[in-house]
Formats: structure tokens, sequence, C-alpha cells
């Protein structure tokens, strides 16, 4: 009768240690998926401010790039010489077409970037220290819209989380494929007949046209587009006319 009610005994501690145990391994996992569940949550909430911060830069950085395409005539450099001032290259020069191809723009534009995305975005963001790595723009041109998409590896860094971000886009709302085109068309038709300004022609499109004379050889050309927008503002691309 002891030996039975020893082993009773064991069976029941052993029962106890199993509910126990299995009780725990569950409490356990319960809260590991409760954790689990949130990390998604919580990692969002911290890339967020970075990532809004770095889509800031390449938005603020492409809307200054097509600003100087349009102002200078396709020049996105600004020149130094003598202080800062604009440099508007001649599409029409001496009876010749000069215009700059649609392509060229865009590889000038993504130079740009290249070059000037990175200054703009911090070393640290809300107590993220910001690397920047490798840094590729490719910007399509199209006839009503410029797409730039920039991939750009950045590891946002803070005690032991890390974030990275990758690929970011941007819409700019200008018909540069659209204006390029109208321009072309003005310049040919004054290499046609290249004696005098085709006004007729410049009224016939759904743009305006500004005609600002330096002197007797040298003509400021400004497009201007209101259904493209820049800040909320109507559109300019400038070109200069040189006759002989």
């Amino acid at each position: 009768m002891k030996k039975r009610g020893q082993a009773s005994i064991f069976i029941v501690v052993g029962l106890i240690i199993l509910i126990v145990a299995s009780l725990t391994y569950v409490i356990s996992k319960d809260i590991i998926l409760s954790k689990l569940s949130q990390e998604p949550a919580v990692f969002s909430a911290r890339a967020e401010p970075i990532r809004t911060h770095i889509q800031s830069c390449l938005e603020d950085t492409s809307k200054s790039a097509i600003g100087l395409i349009g102002l200078q005539g396709g020049n996105i450099e600004v020149s130094r010489e003598e202080g800062l001032h604009v440099v508007i290259r001649d599409f029409y020069e001496d009876g010749k077409n000069t215009v700059l191809p649609l392509r060229l723009l865009e590889k000038n534009f993504d130079q740009f970037l290249v070059d000037n995305f990175p200054l703009c975005i911090k070393d640290e963001v809300i107590g993220y220290s910001l690397k920047k790595g490798k840094l590729t723009v490719d910007s399509n041109f199209k006839e009503n819209e410029i797409i730039v998409n920039a991939n750009y590896d950045i590891k946002a860094i803070r005690e032991d989380v890390e974030i990275s971000y990758k690929e970011f886009e941007y819409q700019v709302p200008v018909r540069i494929g659209y204006l390029h085109n109208i321009i072309n068309e003005v310049v040919n038709e004054q290499v046609r007949e290249p004696d005098l300004i085709h006004f007729s022609t410049l009224t016939s499109y759904d743009v305006n046209f500004l005609v600002m004379p330096l002197d007797e050889a040298n003509y400021i050309i400004g497009v201007q587009d209101d259904k493209s927008k820049l800040d909320d503002k109507s559109y300019t691309f400038m070109f200069g006319m040189r006759f002989r």
C-alpha cells in the first residue's frame, strides 16, 4: 500500500509539472506572437519620418533641376563666372536648329540629381544616423510628365536598430515631351523661312509664347504652359534665337 501511495503521488506531481510546463509554453508563445504582431507597426512608425525626409529631398532637387532646364534652354548648370547668372541656350543659331535632344536633357537631369540629391539629405534624422550608399537615377521625360526613379542605398542606424531604404519615385506634372516637340516645330519653321519670326505659328499652339528682343539679331523666346505645373505655378521653358 505504501509503495502504491508513493507511486500515485509521483504521478500527480508529474501531471502538475506537465500542466505547468504546457501553460508556460502557451503563455510564452502568445507573448512572442503578440510582440511579432506589433513589430511591423513600430518599425513603420520609425521608418516613415526618415523616408519622408528622403522623399522630400528627391522632390525638391527634381524641381530645382527641371526649373533650371526651363530657365536656361536646357542648360542645367549655373554659371558662377562674375557671380551667379543664368545662361540661356540658343535653339536657333545662324539658320540652324540647335535644339538639344530630349534624351540629352534626361541625361543632364539625372546627373544633376546624382550630384545634388545627396547634399539635401541630413546626416541624422530623429536620432538615426543616415549612411548613404550608391545612388543611381533613371528619369523618363514623357509627353505629359516627368517620372523620376532613384535607387539610393540608405541605412538609418541607431544603437541595435538598422532600417534600409532603396527605391524612390517622383512624378513631375510638366509636359516636357510636348513642349520639346512644339519648340522643335517652331525652330524648324524658322529654319525654312529664316528672315522673320512666324507669329502665326506661335499662336497655333495651346501654350503662350513670349518674344523678348535683346537686340536686332538676338531674341529670347519663352514658352509658358498653364497645363504644366511646378510648385503650383505655370511652367516656362526659355530659349534663344540668334539671327545672322
